[in-house]
């Protein structure tokens, strides 16, 4: 099993976040890690406060999708993870786990046209909407149509990466949507092991019926 791993994150004014997740990705156990900061052209302290931790930074102009693309041609790894600024990783064995998993996915495969995602938790400052929050969880464990962003995580081989042409540059928004439905036509999903713990700020800023309705209409 391949334990060596691209990850690669895409920021834009993300002091605040990318400190907390680059050091749970320093705490990962049994796996070897390449980290890739691709910049968008933040405005605040993201890259001095990411500079302790030694990560690879690519600065690009564009949206998210020609950020995740240039911080994949930086990477020199067959193996691929790409994950958001705002994720956490509680589980120090987490991204080894997975890489098993998915590894025998592959395996059993024969092909190279596999790729993983993580179930979800929401990392909350309240409880309201509760039944809310559990429902958007709970579609994180499944691989169906409309169902997995890259809130989730996205793992895959660099030969499957390259087939599927990379993230989508037209657009500044729903390039990880517009991606993982390509990986649901031309391969297949599997659910990893364990959970990605993200940030519940966008849906308690905006409430969730207006967040749905805004995802609905793009």
């Amino acid at each position: 099993m391949d334990l060596n791993l691209s990850v690669i994150i895409p920021t834009l004014n993300e002091q605040d976040c990318l400190p907390l997740l680059l050091a749970d990705l320093a705490a990962q156990k049994k796996v070897n890690l390449q980290i890739i900061v691709a910049d968008g052209g933040s405005t605040d302290d993201t890259i001095k406060h990411c500079q302790p931790f030694g990560p690879i930074i690519v600065r690009t102009s564009g949206g998210r999708g020609m950020q995740l693309n240039a911080g994949f041609k930086k990477s020199t790894r067959d193996n691929l993870l790409f994950l958001h600024a705002d994720t956490r990783i509680k589980d120090p064995f987490l991204l080894s786990n997975a890489l098993d998993h998915w590894s025998k996915a592959l395996a059993n495969a024969n092909h190279d046209r596999v790729a993983g995602h993580f179930p979800l938790k929401f990392l909350r400052t309240n409880q309201n909407n509760s039944m809310s929050f559990r429902y958007a969880e709970g579609k994180t464990y499944f691989n169906r149509i409309n169902t997995t962003n890259g809130d989730q995580g996205f793992l895959l081989r660099r030969s499957f990466f390259n087939e599927l042409g990379g993230f989508n540059e037209s657009q500044h928004y729903l390039e990880d949507q517009k991606l993982a439905e390509k990986i649901r036509i031309q391969g297949t999903w599997m659910t990893l092991p364990g959970l990605l713990y993200t940030s519940g700020r966008r849906f308690e800023v905006e409430s969730f019926n207006r967040r749905y309705i805004l995802m609905g209409m793009l």
